[in-house]
């Protein structure tokens, strides 16, 4: 696919839209700081897809899946660490953080739910490390994150145990999410979060009417793709302001996927710079109404679309928790500055089609430890090598070779 689709794109990711809360099951209070956070996750969705536009290739993440995975995080952090975070992310004027964000993922995993939505969460520890444990109690009781205690001195082997548990629970779409490299000596925790979305759509889009069709991919640049169509009633509307027409997908269920087409090949710049916070995207969903639309729509399958969080959340202003030696993430363990974070990475998956929808992402951030923790090295001298023989107070080199057959 093409930089045009990625209005789409972004908006797919952005929202599965919980359109109707069933709202009955929680007290006044609960229900609006919940909208509280969806706002502000809003929000921080829109400020990263600020940054990540900046690349013009296509562009899928699940802003659910990052906030949920800092969101534990932050149950961890102290002081100026925690102030910042809440600050990025909204979360300042919000009580009971956590709370809330349990009782907005429940309501968002209803087994009630028509569609198919899995969110789960995991805490991978280094055995021998001392957690505190109020910490791991309440990442359960929030976000029910249970720790499981890993030998980090086998990173290999641990890697593809966290790769596999990932691919399990997104279905086989986010494989080999931690790369060789991401457990290291200074690294005791891995926070993960996954997420998996399938749905369908309440009108299908006929397979025997999807055809070769150009997508303009500039205004002189065009690729061939197939391209769905349908002829049916849908929420639809116009947007002066941002450019562009918006057209609304419902999937059975409380769900829907929102497009935002611009008028213009080249609106397509004003369109994203106008997406700026929740309420610009409310307005422009104010337009809509129910009418007959002849809706084309190409087929599309993003994968292995992956992002380092780490420098695009410092350019958001979070930057205290990646400090070493001055973070504070002591109710996870260890002392002021003991704690940092040292990596933190994601990766989506769409597929849209006739039949409707399959999305996956998953987020990783390691936690590390100041100093390297203990690991017995091992010197294993079975190839040649160099040595010298010197005198340590002055030194003075006083032999020098090279062994490359210790027997001859």
């Amino acid at each position: 696919m093409h930089p045009l689709v990625r209005s789409a794109v972004f908006l797919a990711c952005l929202l599965v839209v919980i359109s109707n809360w069933s709202l009955d099951t929680l007290g006044q209070d609960a229900t609006q700081t919940e909208q509280l956070i969806v706002a502000s996750n809003t929000n921080f969705a829109l400020k990263l897809y600020q940054i990540l536009k900046a690349d013009s290739g296509n562009l899928f993440f699940s802003p659910f899946s990052i906030t949920t995975a800092l969101s534990m995080v932050l149950l961890g952090a102290k002081g100026d660490t925690r102030s910042e975070m809440k600050g990025v992310m909204g979360y300042s004027n919000i009580p009971s953080i956590h709370t809330n964000f349990k009782l907005l993922r429940t309501r968002l995993t209803n087994p009630g739910t028509e569609y198919l939505l899995r969110i789960a969460n995991r805490l991978f520890g280094r055995e021998g490390f001392n957690f505190n444990q109020k910490y791991i109690d309440d990442s359960g009781r929030y976000y029910d994150a249970p720790l499981d205690l890993q030998d980090f001195s086998q990173p290999s082997a641990t890697t593809r145990y966290i790769n596999n548990w990932v691919e399990q629970q997104t279905n086989n779409k986010i494989v080999d999410l931690l790369p060789n490299n991401f457990i290291d000596p200074q690294l005791i925790l891995i926070l993960v979060n996954a997420i998996y979305f399938k749905g369908t759509w309440t009108s299908k889009f006929a397979e025997s009417s999807t055809r070769p069709q150009p997508f303009f991919t500039s205004n002189v640049n065009q690729v061939n793709v197939p391209m769905m169509f349908q002829k049916q009633k849908f929420p639809y509307g116009i947007s002066r302001s941002l450019k562009c027409k918006i057209l609304e997908l419902p999937y059975h269920g409380d769900a829907s996927m929102v497009i935002f087409l611009p008028d213009q090949i080249d609106d397509l710049g004003h369109l994203e710079r106008s997406l700026t916070r929740a309420s610009v995207v409310d307005d422009a969903l104010s337009t809509m109404w129910n009418q007959t639309v002849n809706v084309y729509l190409p087929k599309f399958k993003l994968s292995d679309m992956r992002l380092d969080l780490k420098p695009v959340l410092i350019q958001m202003g979070m930057s205290k928790m990646f400090n070493l030696g001055g973070a504070d993430l002591s109710r996870i363990g260890g002392k002021p500055g003991d704690l940092f974070v040292s990596k933190a990475i994601h990766e989506a998956f769409v597929d849209v089609n006739e039949e409707g929808t399959e999305a996956a992402a998953a987020t990783a951030i390691g936690v590390a430890f100041r100093s390297m923790i203990s690991v017995t090295p091992v010197f294993r001298a079975d190839r040649p090598f160099v040595f010298l023989i010197r005198e340590k107070s002055s030194g003075t080199v006083l032999f020098m070779g090279r062994v490359m057959n210790p027997v001859g």
